[in-house]
């Protein structure tokens, strides 16, 4: 889920949580001092911490937070210095901190629970009823997952007993408060982990270890530097799979070293392709303006608004014109796009051949995805970012059986039980993830 006020929905992201009346949260990322530019400042190893510090403020700069991998300070700058310091001798390189935005808006439709424990139809369309069955048994492992969202409420009946920790990697945030203050991350931990405690809903993995990583804020923006943190503790805390709902239009040579870096640890990565595109062939639902990937979710927060907008999307639009978008983009990540209740692409999805597989995201038109939310409550929403917790849960469930196998290893498992949903990989990739099919093929049954 530009000019005057477009243009202000370009860096920050409003996200409206509908619970009864709608009620918008609109408070911007803090976009730095005025005047200035937002950058990560990489030193050369061997500089000190305070003499970093020191460069940055010799050149007009406000140090706000630290890149550790990178030896980075996040800064705010005067523009006309960063040439003079792109060029003194403790400094790499200088990059944008790129904000995490969104262009839509998310809604989420608050709804009592249901008076019988079940699966959502996101859920059955996956053939997740099923391969439990399969499963019913068999000696499980438990499945680390790393959310980097928004999030998580810490004491939601249906994720509580899940949850084993987590990281509040925002800047200037305490990093052991990584309770959810928006809603997204919660909706996405529902579909990936709700617990069979018969009530309300239930996720897709028996024994999920949840952590909450905490990268974007209470209205679902962040920046390019929390996102980095967040990566490197995933990297430092022996996680197996990780859940992106957010994106950025842009690229950046940081991001996709810290990518590359857990992707060849052996650490599954899923993330959306992004929302707020109009395809104008093939089988496709209703659109999804208020649930996705844009604003809240996946841009900006999450894949939540994921809707029906004017532009049309083609496979060789950049980003910021329809195409795939950052992390999904990079060919270590898994790319998901999203399917409404029968099994069509939805209209919000953006296409390319980046897009790796679809799984069920939901349609304002059809059916939206029902999840956990905030406050022990549940609602309704759908995007590209429950696509992508969809995937992930999927992949956790294989991994309770067989822990160890690798990103390229699940990438062809699930790219060989896919069903293929008829229309150009570019809008589908692979198909739509069977987990069924993925578990009868790593039992060895037909």
């Amino acid at each position: 889920m530009f000019m005057g006020r477009q243009l202000w929905l370009s860096f920050c992201m409003i996200v409206s949580i509908v619970l009864g009346a709608r009620v918008a949260f609109a408070a911007p990322p803090n976009l730095g001092v005025a005047g200035k530019q937002r950058k990560i400042v990489v030193f050369r190893e061997a500089i000190p911490d305070g003499e970093r510090h020191a460069v940055v403020q010799q050149h007009g700069g406000e140090a706000r937070n630290r890149v550790k991998r990178f030896h980075g300070l996040v800064t705010d700058m005067p523009e006309h210095m960063v040439k003079t310091l792109r060029r003194h001798s403790k400094v790499k390189a200088i990059y944008d901190d790129l904000p995490m935005h969104g262009d839509g808006v998310i809604t989420f439709t608050p709804a009592p629970p249901p008076t019988v424990e079940m699966y959502d139809w996101g859920q059955q369309n996956m053939g997740v009823p099923a391969a439990r069955q399969l499963l019913a048994g068999l000696g499980l492992t438990g499945v680390r997952i790393a959310v980097l969202d928004t999030g998580i409420d810490l004491t939601h009946p249906e994720l509580q007993s899940s949850i084993v920790g987590g990281f509040n990697a925002l800047n200037g945030g305490n990093p052991a408060n990584y309770q959810d203050d928006n809603g997204h991350g919660t909706h996405m931990t529902g579909i990936i982990a709700a617990a069979m405690n018969g009530q309300g809903i239930i996720g897709a993995v028996q024994h999920p270890l949840i952590s909450a990583v905490k990268v974007l804020d209470n209205t679902g923006a962040g920046y390019l530097s929390d996102l980095l943190n967040g990566l490197d503790w995933v990297l430092a805390n022996n996680i197996q799979v990780v859940n992106m709902s957010l994106s950025f239009d842009e690229g950046s040579p940081l991001l996709e070293q810290a990518i590359q870096e857990l992707y060849e640890a052996g650490i599954i990565l899923v993330a959306s392709a992004g929302n707020q595109c109009k395809v104008t062939t093939g089988n496709y639902s209703g659109g999804d303006d208020s649930g996705g990937d844009d604003s809240g979710g996946d841009d900006s927060g999450g894949d939540d608004s994921g809707g029906d907008s004017t532009s049309v999307c083609t496979m060789a639009q950049d980003p910021r014109q329809g195409g795939v978008k950052y992390p999904g983009r990079y060919p270590e990540v898994i790319a998901i796009a999203g399917t409404d209740m029968y099994d069509h692409i939805a209209t919000y999805n953006r296409v390319g051949p980046e897009i790796t597989l679809a799984a069920p995201g939901g349609s304002s038109v059809t059916g939206k995805i029902f999840s956990t939310l905030m406050g022990a409550q549940y609602a309704y929403g759908s995007g590209a970012s429950q696509a992508t917790a969809h995937a992930t849960g999927a992949i956790a469930t294989v991994l309770q059986v067989v822990p160890g196998l690798t990103p390229a290893q699940m990438l062809t498992l699930m790219q060989t039980t896919a069903t293929d949903l008829g229309v150009p990989a570019t809008q589908q990739g692979a198909g739509l993830i069977n987990v069924e099919r993925m578990i009868r093929a790593v039992l060895g049954l037909p």
